[in-house]
């Protein structure tokens, strides 16, 4: 599980899903450049509805602290398997850098047939969503 001792400007990173059903984040920052599969922990899973398939609750938030001007991958994978069907999307992995007092949203969208994931800043003043550099990485190497 992701785990940070954050300071007061330390950027504030809220993760989202278009999907109802289990959406998935990991985040590394502890080698973001490497992406390798063990540096990523868990940052919990995005659930919007409850249902008698899944044995997990709903969870519809998921917002961390990472530290300011340093490089972080979030990875989104939507996924989910019950006897009639099962399907899924990711994992999707996008490195980029939070600035030091900054609000972000790492979402999972559902474009039909595809997802995307993007990540937009937050204008403090206008709360409008600003899109964010980000660098699309391959799945992480074991």
């Amino acid at each position: 599980m992701y785990k940070y001792q954050a300071t007061r400007d330390d950027p504030l990173i809220s993760m989202d899903s278009d999907y109802e059903l289990q959406t998935y984040f990991l985040v590394n920052t502890k080698n973001p450049a490497a992406n390798r599969c063990e540096d990523f922990d868990r940052a919990g899973y995005i659930q919007k509805v409850d249902s008698i398939f899944i044995s997990s609750k709903p969870n519809r938030e998921i917002t961390i602290r990472s530290a300011a001007n340093k490089s972080i991958v979030i990875s989104a994978e939507h996924r989910f398997n019950h006897p009639e069907m099962s399907g899924g999307c990711g994992p999707l992995l996008r490195m980029f850098t939070p600035l030091a007092g900054g609000k972000y949203i790492a979402k999972m969208n559902d474009m039909g047939r595809i997802c995307t994931f993007t990540i937009d800043r937050i204008d403090e003043k206008t709360q409008a969503r600003e899109p964010v550099a980000f660098t699309t990485l391959s799945k992480c190497s074991k």
